[in-house]
């Protein structure tokens, strides 16, 4: 959940979270105005599966290097955008969702 200038950007989680608990909700849009700080939580599994996931990404990146289509990654604040130009010079973009 974000605080934009028109209300609150909800994401597919916050609908699920509010099905599953209307409390949450609320604690969501306090740590969203600022009332309440974001609570920190440490999870090993977690990590074990963001590090999997970079692992993955980084074959996938590895991968496109190894064909014949030159790539660039340009790791931006909430994605990964990877131009790979084909052998016909036809771009095409892959977007890949970081899970930070």
């Amino acid at each position: 959940m974000k605080k934009v200038s028109s209300g609150f950007q909800l994401t597919a989680s916050d609908l699920v979270g509010h099905l599953n608990c209307g409390r949450l909700t609320a604690l969501d849009i306090k740590v969203a105005s600022g009332e309440l700080a974001k609570p920190h939580v440490w999870d090993p599994m977690l990590e074990i599966l963001r590090e999997r996931g970079f692992r993955h990404e980084q074959g996938f990146v590895d991968h496109l290097k190894g064909t014949r289509m030159p790539s660039i990654v340009d790791r931006g604040q909430e994605k990964v955008f990877i131009k790979a130009v084909s052998a016909q010079a036809t771009p095409q973009y892959v977007s890949c969702e970081n899970m930070l």
